[in-house]
């Protein structure tokens, strides 16, 4: 049917069919997976090698090293008096130094050191000795007697002295009690410088436990010296005798006409 133009109504509409179903694309066929890529092989860790300030810092004190071997050298080979040759090296030194020394000065020579000696450790040997003044023990019996307190031998001052004046008695004795604990007695024996007469001439003699140890003729300005064993003595005597000049009468008070003097008198007593 036609519709005319301004007519004013609508021509039917005609139905358009359904769009035909597609047909599903052809499917693609499978992808296989990609492979892994293989692993970078082992690189060791590099690290940086010194600067070249480093190395010349290095180069520096290898050069100082080997200045202060080439000293010690020269010093060895002085004193040691052989060749000596230092060589200096190193990882970071640099070039090798070497020194040769020839020594010119006559070698000193070491004297080993002395050992001293050993001390004395056998059993029953004397360890420690000390003295005892011979004035300062009191006697037994018959000690000496002189009112000279200040006697004086050569010239010399005795103040640790025993005296006896002479010219009144003929003899006479002082005892003393060593209990077996001295071994020596030693003094200086003469007359004092003081003595009216210079040529007395007395007679001193040593007896220990009644066996005469020594004798002595003592003398104006020339002392003698007694040195006595008396290891082992209990009893220890100094005896003195003095013969008067012939014809020579014995005043009614008799005054000294001579002192004997047994000076600086030392007994040894010895300790285990």
């Amino acid at each position: 049917m036609t519709i005319e133009p301004g007519s004013g109504e609508t021509p039917p509409s005609r139905e358009t069919p359904p769009p035909r179903p597609s047909a599903p694309p052809p499917a693609s066929p499978a992808t296989p997976p990609a492979a892994q890529p293989a692993a970078p092989p082992h690189t060791p860790q590099q690290f940086p090698g010194p600067s070249p300030r480093s190395k010349r810092d290095l180069s520096g004190i290898a050069n100082l090293v080997n200045a202060g071997i080439g000293v010690a050298a020269l010093v060895l080979g002085f004193f040691g008096g052989a060749g000596v040759q230092a060589t200096a090296g190193g990882p970071f030194s640099g070039p090798t130094t070497t020194v040769t020394v020839t020594p010119t000065g006559t070698p000193v020579p070491i004297t080993p050191a002395t050992t001293p000696p050993a001390p004395n450790t056998t059993p029953g040997s004397p360890n420690t000795t000390s003295t005892v003044a011979l004035s300062t023990l009191t006697p037994l019996s018959g000690p000496f007697q002189s009112a000279n307190t200040t006697p004086s031998l050569d010239g010399r001052p005795q103040p640790q002295a025993i005296i006896q004046d002479l010219g009144c008695a003929a003899s006479g004795d002082a005892q003393y009690n060593l209990s077996r604990g001295y071994t020596r007695l030693t003094a200086q024996v003469g007359l004092d410088d003081n003595s009216p007469d210079s040529k007395v001439t007395p007679t001193l003699t040593i007896v220990g436990d009644g066996r005469q140890l020594t004798s002595a003729l003592p003398k104006f300005g020339t002392p003698s010296t007694l040195d006595v064993d008396v290891t082992g003595v209990i009893r220890l005597e100094i005896k003195w005798s003095y013969q008067r000049p012939p014809q020579t009468p014995i005043p009614i008070v008799c005054t000294p006409n001579a002192q004997l003097v047994v000076a600086d008198g030392q007994l040894t007593q010895t300790s285990a």
